[in-house]
């Protein structure tokens, strides 16, 4: 589940959500990792701003660098995917 409310990223590689530390960033199911709130909140991020920045490198004609850009949305995609599917079953 992506987090409500205010996420910072702590120098210490902890996350912190709203005060409180967060204990171990993966959780092992039987389906594989499942993403920790932090890991969530920035797949969905990175996976909006690939978008975006995909939409202006095409506009521009940047072929090169829109097809990395949309192999970074793709891979942050499947990751959301992966942690759907995992939570599901």
């Amino acid at each position: 589940m992506i987090p409500r409310g205010r996420i910072t990223f702590p120098r210490s590689g902890s996350a912190v959500h709203g005060g409180a530390r967060s204990a171990s960033p993966v959780a092992m199911l039987a389906d594989g990792p499942q993403l920790s709130e932090l890991q969530q909140a920035t797949v969905l991020y990175i996976e909006r701003m690939s978008a975006e920045l995909l939409r202006m490198a095409k506009s521009t004609e940047m072929e090169t660098l829109a097809y990395f850009l949309d192999m970074a949305r793709l891979e942050a995609s499947i990751q959301l995917k992966r942690e759907t599917g995992a939570t599901l079953m």
